[in-house]
């Protein structure tokens, strides 16, 4: 069906479906990145289900930005329920400085170097990950 501009890791897509009176619909679904995917809705003819797509995409933004104090803050959320008391406030002593340093900065994709070949083996033969 038709496509309009896609968010990255997203997907935006018009979806034709049939009722059981036999009308013809089409669904709009947009995605917002990170796997995140928002319904916009169900409409009768595909103008109006390409304009709410329009819509759709402009109205938000295509990512959240997650943010070096944002993620010290998950963080330590989920490490203080596998760690005793005092790792939490150890780890948490520590990272004190790190948000003070990068406070408000996004915190920029990790990607992970890929071996050129050898299933996942460099030339040594230890791995890369």
């Amino acid at each position: 069906m038709a496509k309009g501009p896609r968010a990255p890791g997203g997907c935006d897509v018009i979806v034709k479906r049939k009722t059981r009176a036999g009308r013809t619909r089409y669904g709009v679904r947009v995605g917002r990145g990170g796997g995140e995917k928002v319904w916009a809705g169900t409409f009768d003819s595909l103008a109006e289900a390409r304009r709410a797509e329009a819509e759709a995409v402009v109205a938000e933004p295509k990512s959240k930005v997650v943010t070096c104090e944002d993620f010290v803050r998950r963080f330590l959320e989920h490490y203080g329920e596998r760690h005793k008391d005092s790792s939490y406030d150890t780890a948490r002593a520590s990272l004190r400085r790190f948000v003070d340093d990068f406070k408000g900065r996004p915190l920029a994709p990790s990607k992970r170097p890929r071996p050129r070949s050898g299933r996942g083996r460099t030339r040594g033969g230890s791995r890369w990950w």
